[in-house]
């Protein structure tokens, strides 16, 4: 039991706090694919800690990414302008890595001895994560908050070279690590006991 809470809180620690360190470092990877479109890394550490670190990753991630969300809007938007994004953001962003996670615990107790599989299962995970969840969320909350601020398709047309590059380094960070560090480590799969023989006698 410890096990399956220190070691998510730990990632969450770990992911949010660097995610923290890099938002206020303003430290950002510029993208060619799209004008001006650049990745500050919280998505690859984002999902990453979802995958591993669960619920419990999820929401420390998320609410330390957040508060990094809010000091970089302030001073793009007024109060309480930039209040309403930084949350909206943040409820999109916990959603997207709760489902995240539970995506990635189907996958892997089905795919953990097919690499491959493996890996096709994460780009799909990646693009569920960005399009299906993150991105309709966002939207409707930004739009509720800010009316008229943008479309599905004004988002999707901004992060799309975001979703390619987080999809390209997270699959490669899977590969690269071994196999037995690719499991989620925020529950312990519970044994199945075969009663001994001669109890049946």
């Amino acid at each position: 039991m410890k096990k399956t809470i220190w070691v998510p809180i730990m990632i969450g620690l770990a992911a949010g706090g660097l995610s923290y360190l890099l938002s206020v470092a303003d430290f950002i990877i510029l993208i060619p694919l799209g004008e001006g479109a650049g990745l500050g890394g919280a998505e690859i550490l984002g999902t990453l800690a979802a995958a591993l670190g669960g619920p419990i990753a999820t929401v420390i991630t998320g609410l330390l990414n957040g508060v990094a969300g809010y000091l970089v809007t302030r001073n793009v938007f007024p109060w309480p302008t930039s209040f309403y994004m930084a949350g909206a953001d943040l409820i999109a962003h916990i959603i997207a890595m709760l489902a995240a996670a539970f995506c990635y615990r189907f996958l892997h107790e089905r795919a953990k001895k097919g690499l491959l599989a493996l890996l096709a299962g994460w780009i799909l995970i990646v693009a569920i994560y960005y399009f299906v969840v993150l991105t309709p969320i966002q939207v409707f909350l930004v739009n509720t908050f800010v009316p008229g601020f943008g479309a599905y398709m004004d988002f999707v047309s901004i992060i799309w070279p975001e979703f390619l590059v987080t999809t390209v380094v997270t699959t490669l960070i899977w590969f690269a690590l071994p196999v037995r560090y690719r499991r989620p480590l925020w529950y312990e799969k519970l044994q199945t006991v075969i009663p001994n023989a001669e109890t049946k006698a």
